[in-house]
């Protein structure tokens, strides 16, 4: 919203966003490795096999454009999650609105950036055929691409043009007779 509204530079932006992309990598890394490498949490079957089975489901023998179309879905219901947890005031409207999207989203399986930097570096301590290179290259990618898709144009740019742009045009207009550029009545 706040790129939209012109609010700093794309220099700002793209800083803020390897700053947070790479600092959730690291956090993600250093989680598989202490808390889940480790401890042998995941070493025994079911887990083991499991972890590394979604992996090579989700990422590994999926094609390129499939995970970044299923990310775009992610990003949008993650974003539109969090929207709609700001818009209601009581527990359990904001518990269902922030609920729902995550809930829709993992029963789809769309992949989100963050929690495959963990699953994808926790299959790959437990022997997952997943090398780093396609870590990087169909995992994080595609992934991070398709998240910032999502959650920046259908939530986004639409928040913005729905809050921002049309009380602008909506405050140019106010005899009440126009909404954006588009007249209701003529003015004959």
């Amino acid at each position: 919203m706040t790129a939209l509204e012109r609010k700093g530079t794309p220099l700002q932006y793209l800083r803020t966003a390897i700053a947070s992309w790479i600092g959730n990598l690291l956090g993600s890394l250093l989680f598989a490795s202490l808390f889940t490498h480790l401890t042998e949490i995941l070493s025994e079957d079911p887990f083991k096999s499991g972890t590394i089975s979604m992996i090579h489901e989700d990422i590994i023998s999926s094609q390129w454009h499939i995970i970044f179309i299923r990310s775009i879905l992610c990003g949008w219901l993650v974003t539109f999650a969090m929207m709609l947890g700001t818009q209601n005031q009581d527990g359990i409207s904001k518990a269902l609105a922030l609920h729902l999207p995550f809930f829709i989203s993992t029963a789809a399986k769309c992949p989100h950036t963050v929690e495959y930097m963990y699953l994808g570096s926790t299959a790959m301590m437990l022997g997952s055929e997943m090398s780093v290179g396609m870590f990087v290259w169909k995992c994080l990618i595609p992934i991070t691409l398709g998240n910032t898709v999502g959650g920046g144009l259908f939530t986004g740019a639409y928040s913005w043009w729905v809050h921002l742009y049309c009380d602008d045009e909506k405050a140019a207009h106010q005899d009440g007779n126009g909404w954006g550029n588009v007249r209701l009545e003529d003015d004959d």
